[in-house]
């Protein structure tokens, strides 16, 4: 039961790259009216198997495929496990929260997060673990809360006899709290507590007492919030789940924390929001982002994407926003470098080390490279830009990755000078098969560095820049190529990618992003055979049916070991030798690809203003 709920929390936050759950819960605002003010992580789950939401979800799975799956893999249907779920009494409404900061110090978050595998494993033994932080707790408004209450409280009577412990019960604020603690390390403890039709678990009885200081009225809660009010109706759709983040809790910890890095708290000044529900598209995620009064979060302008007619039709992955320098995104690596930078004395444990401002650190780095990363580079990135990856054959004897990106620049002489900057130290530093040219592109030169695979023995590869028609270009094998070709299709004429942008926001777009699964899943299925193959050591990949024998297959083997690396699988020198045994060069016939029975098409994502908010949009589209 506890597997179930713990499950359904982690499988809503790894759907996140808010909202009501249903129309009643609008005016009531769910379980935020039980739990405290200033509650720093909010995640409500919607349990009701009856509900629109999950009727539609389970109409998706069967349509995507997915179900027959599921019911392959672990021998129920998804159906299945909401009615076990059900007779569990895991009904109504659950919501996970984070009542304080003060608990998510760095290691507590690392030794939570590193705890995550065990705790959907076994959530019981994970809950009664010191390594979740304080002030954690789980609320949960089911159906039946007296019948729930009594199965935790079974449960957590088993744990205490596993442990050798005794079942206590602390009364705070005229409710009884049932928990244990281990005899080996006094604050491992599981507790429970019914507080009218809320049901509250914990690991510590501590972390329960602001819920019931909440429900009992001493507390404000947390619907009462100016930040969650303002992300709650924000995300006014059906779903699934909702979650809410205090960014401005979060940015003054991590002063606390990292008083050296104090100044990244403001670019976490803000109330964040998501919003999992299930339509006729498919699976979607909504965000919203509110800015804080002291917010140095940047909010790009909206424009008006035009590089997906630019890019080729067949890309696996697609990016597409404004402004890059003015995103934020460099900000990360300001961070490192000032960090990297940082002076140490002698004796770091008594003198505190020395940390330069980002702009200090860029300047140190300038000294060595001759040029200034974050002026000369980084901030010319002002307009348009816009990146694509193209992968075949990853896995077979001639894998093939392409990509490119691209960028507006404000001063295209300034990035030129970089550029020449930059392949005057490549030649400085350039080994053995490492091959630096300049060829001519339409429009202008772009510098090659091509790896060779014999020298190296890895898949060839050439990496490309230059600056062209004012746009600064980074390429990868053909990308810069497929790019300026205009003669071959493009993206924007792609069925799956223009049925993906149709179900999403067309106005005020600040940037786009797009996955195409039909490409991508044939590629990890591919993985996925050939490491059970290698772990099998049985040596008969496909490709030895090219050959009519083993000694024809060992002598082209022998020729090229590298580009034929898949004729011999468990690496014993012999080619294709369980293949050729069976005396049958057509082999085993494959089982039926997984891939092709799964009717999921892509994932697209439009990032969008809306007044001085924030809003991402994402669906998993699934196919008719």
């Amino acid at each position: 039961m506890s597997a179930l709920l713990i499950a359904a929390f982690f499988a809503s936050a790894l759907a996140v790259t808010g909202g009501p759950l249903h129309a009643s819960a609008q005016a009531s605002t769910g379980l935020a009216d039980v739990v405290p003010s200033g509650s720093v992580l909010y995640m409500e789950v919607q349990l009701d198997q009856s509900s629109d939401q999950w009727t539609q979800t389970y109409a998706l799975l069967d349509r995507a495929g997915l179900s027959d799956l599921a019911e392959e893999e672990v021998g129920a249907s998804p159906e299945q496990v909401g009615q076990m779920a059900e007779m569990s009494d895991l009904t109504g409404v659950a919501a996970m929260v984070f009542t304080s900061a003060e608990g998510l110090t760095t290691d507590a978050v690392d030794d939570f997060a590193n705890d995550a595998t065990s705790m959907a494993a076994d959530p019981t033994s994970a809950l009664a673990t010191s390594d979740v932080p304080e002030g954690f707790v789980v609320v949960i408004q089911p159906d039946d809360p007296q019948g729930l209450y009594e199965h935790l409280q079974s449960m957590v009577s088993e744990d205490a006899a596993d442990a050798g412990a005794t079942v206590e019960t602390q009364t705070y604020n005229g409710t009884d709290i049932e928990y244990w603690t281990s005899q080996d390390d006094a604050s491992d403890s599981t507790a429970v507590a019914l507080i009218g039709d809320t049901v509250a678990l914990a690991v510590r009885p501590d972390d329960i007492e602001p819920v019931i200081d909440t429900i009992s009225g001493d507390l404000d809660s947390l619907s009462s919030d100016e930040g969650f009010s303002a992300v709650h109706q924000a995300l006014t759709t059906d779903a699934l789940s909702f979650g809410y983040v205090n960014g401005g809790a979060f940015a003054d910890q991590v002063a606390v924390d990292d008083p050296e890095f104090a100044s990244i708290a403001g670019s976490l000044d803000a109330e964040f929001g998501w919003s999992v529900y299930a339509d006729e598209a498919g699976f979607r995620v909504d965000t919203v982002t509110v800015p804080g009064p002291n917010s140095e979060m940047p909010v790009g302008e909206s424009f008006d994407p035009t590089l997906a007619s630019k890019f080729p039709a067949d890309a696996l992955y697609f990016i597409n926003g404004n402004d890059l320098a003015g995103s934020g995104v460099f900000d990360i690596v300001g961070f490192a470098l000032q960090a990297a930078l940082a002076d140490s004395s002698d004796d770091t444990f008594s003198t505190p080390a020395a940390t330069p401002t980002v702009d200090e650190a860029y300047d140190q780095l300038a000294a060595m490279l001759g040029f200034n990363l974050k002026t000369d580079l980084f901030d010319q990135m002002d307009g348009e830009f816009g990146m694509y990856v193209n992968v075949s054959d990853l896995l077979g004897s001639n894998p093939a990755i392409d990509a490119a990106f691209v960028s507006d620049v404000a001063d295209p002489q300034t990035v030129t000078d970089v550029a020449s900057k930059i392949t005057y130290i490549a030649n400085s530093q350039a080994g053995e098969g490492v091959t630096i040219s300049e060829r001519q592109v339409t429009g202008g030169t772009v510098t090659s560095v091509a790896i060779a695979p014999e020298e190296t023995g890895d898949i060839p590869i050439t990496i490309e820049y230059g600056v062209v028609d004012g746009q600064l270009l980074v390429g990868v094998n053909n990308g810069i190529d497929a790019y300026l070709d205009g003669s071959t299709a493009r993206l924007a004429d792609d069925p799956i990618y223009d049925q993906t942008m149709a179900v999403l926001p067309q106005d005020n777009i600040v940037g786009v992003q797009f996955l195409n699964l039909q490409v991508l899943m044939p590629i990890i299925e591919d993985a996925a055979t050939s490491l059970s193959t290698s772990m099998d050591m049985v040596d008969a990949d496909e490709a030895c049916a090219d050959y009519t024998s083993q000694d024809e297959a060992q002598t082209a083997y022998d020729a090229d070991p590298v580009g034929l690396w898949n004729l011999d699988l468990n690496y014993n020198g012999v080619a294709c030798e369980d293949f050729f045994n069976t005396g049958d060069a057509t082999a085993e016939a494959s089982p039926e690809s997984a891939s092709s029975s799964l009717n999921l098409l892509s994932v697209g994502t439009v990032a969008h203003t809306d007044g001085d908010m924030y809003r991402t949009s994402t669906v998993l589209l699934i196919g008719e």
